[in-house]
This record gives structure tokens, sequence and C-alpha cells, in this order.
């Protein structure tokens, strides 16, 4: 009876130990830390655009979530899931990509001033008008955007040359006077409108389009595009880009009037070569 006795007090204190050890383990065992919720080892959070796990009190393992897993079993769509702790910078997306970005710039970076043209420069060379861009090349802030800006202003008779942005949509607002412009689409569909102040179009990207004031007056608009660096390939000078062969085979003319084109070429926005300089008063060499 007492070796009975003395074998279940020994049986007793081992599981008592092993239960201590077992919770000394798991309070060891760090949590993982969002919004204010502890989470367990193992845990998943599941967001609009990240699912992350739970492993030795940091969100690991994240992948993007599929278009179909967007919303949660309840029918709840979550926030998305960027944890601000305790989680290694290349598991995090963009947020801490972001945040640190976003603390090299001062206030006042994010505004633009098109009237001050010491810190919106005019980008343009041509006769028929200038351009104020805001682009990532200028203003490296506008990475956090995703967008970029420019103003235009448009004198008589100038165009902003026919061109492309492959990377972006633009959208337009016309601050003052009137355009013509259109785009072109893939089934040489043109698509034109005369624009005037307080209304707005777009351009899809990828589409060839231009800009041309027909009128008398200046004409001037803002255009925004949905990329922080769009690109433009102007047509005129792309196209003369390519070896005269190419050339010489696509316009069906000899390699002079290519030399011609070539030397021709104005820059943009470019002065008109019609009727509107007669209608106006004005020539090719009347200043803006």
């Amino acid at each position: 009876m007492v070796c009975t006795r003395t074998s279940i007090i020994a049986l007793a204190w081992m599981v008592i130990a092993a239960s201590v050890a077992d919770a000394r383990t798991t309070t060891a065992e760090p949590y993982c830390h969002y919004k204010g919720t502890s989470y367990e080892k193992g845990a998943k959070v599941v967001g609009q655009t990240l699912t992350c796990t739970c492993l030795s009190g940091k969100w690991a393992n994240c992948v993007s979530n599929s278009s179909d897993q967007s919303d949660t079993d309840s029918g709840e769509k979550e926030e998305e899931v960027y944890p601000p702790t305790g989680m290694d910078e290349h598991l995090t997306g963009a947020k801490v990509s972001f945040i640190s970005f976003l603390d090299n710039f001062d206030n006042e970076d994010f505004v633009f001033d098109f009237t001050d043209s010491n810190k919106v420069t005019v980008d343009s060379l041509g006769l028929g008008g200038n351009i104020q861009p805001v682009n990532l090349e200028e203003f490296p802030i506008m990475q956090l955007a995703g967008m970029s800006y420019s103003r235009f202003s448009i004198g008589p008779c100038g165009i902003n040359l026919p061109h492309v942005h492959p990377r972006a949509t633009e959208s337009l607002y016309m601050i003052e006077g009137q355009v013509t412009l259109g785009f072109v689409s893939t089934e040489d569909r043109l698509i034109m409108n005369d624009l005037e102040k307080d209304q707005v179009t777009f351009f899809p990207k990828g589409h060839l389009h231009y800009q041309q004031n027909m009128n008398c007056e200046n004409a001037e608009f803002i255009s925004i595009l949905d990329n922080e660096d769009p690109g433009v390939l102007v047509v005129s000078s792309a196209l003369l880009s390519l070896p005269d062969e190419a050339l010489t085979a696509t316009f069906n003319e000899d390699q002079a009037l290519i030399a011609q084109l070539r030397l021709g070429l104005p820059e943009g926005p470019a002065r008109a070569r019609s009727e509107c300089l007669a209608r106006c008063g004005l020539d090719m060499d009347t200043p803006l």
C-alpha cells in the first residue's frame, strides 16, 4: 500500500511538472499584434489583399489573396493587412515602403504651385504653347501618388502633337478657353470633340490622341495621368526614328522625302500651318 501511495504521489508530481513546463512554454511563445488584438502562433489574419500567419511573434508567410478571396466567410470585407510591428520589412508589402518613403518629405512638398515657374518649371520648346509637368522625374514624391499632372497653356492655333502614353490613361480638365481634341481607337475610329471650360474628358491608355486650339485666345487645361511614370511617345518623332528602309516602305516615298520630314519636325506644342493663323492675324513668327 505504501509503495502504491508513493507511486501515485510520484506520478502526480510528474504530471504537475509537465503541466508547469507546458504552461511556461506557452507563456514564453510571443504573440503577434495587430490593431490592438493579440494573435497566437499559427493564427492567420485575412485581409483584402494579404493573408499573414503569426510565427514566433512576427507576421510571416504573407501571400496575396486572389480576387475571389477578398471577402471573409462572414461576407464582411476586412481592411488591408499591413501589420505595423514585428514583421520583417520584405514581408510588409507596400505599407512599410510607403511610410518610410513618406517620411522623406515635408508638408509643403505635397503642394504644387503652377503659378511659380521656379518650382514647377516649363518643359517645352515649341512655339505653340508650354507645358508644366509634375512627374516622377522632377518630383519623386509622385511615387506615393501613383499619378502625374501637367498644366498646359496652348496658344492660338497651337497643337499638342499627336502622342501616346503607353502606361497611363489620361484625364483632361479645361480651365479656360476651348480645344479640339480626340483619340483614335484600335479600329481606326476617330473620337473627336470640342472641350470647353469646366468640361472633362479622358484618353484610354495606349491610344493615340492630341489637343489643338483652333481659336484666337489661349487655352488652359490640366492633364492627370494614372501613373507616376506614364511615358510619352510623340508619334511624328517616334515614327521618324525608324530606319529609312522601313519609312520608305511605309510611306511609299523615297529617302529624300524622309530626310525632309525629319528636318522639318516641330517641337511641341507646335503652331498650326493653316487658315487659323490668317484668321487670327498671326504668322509663324508671332510671339505668344
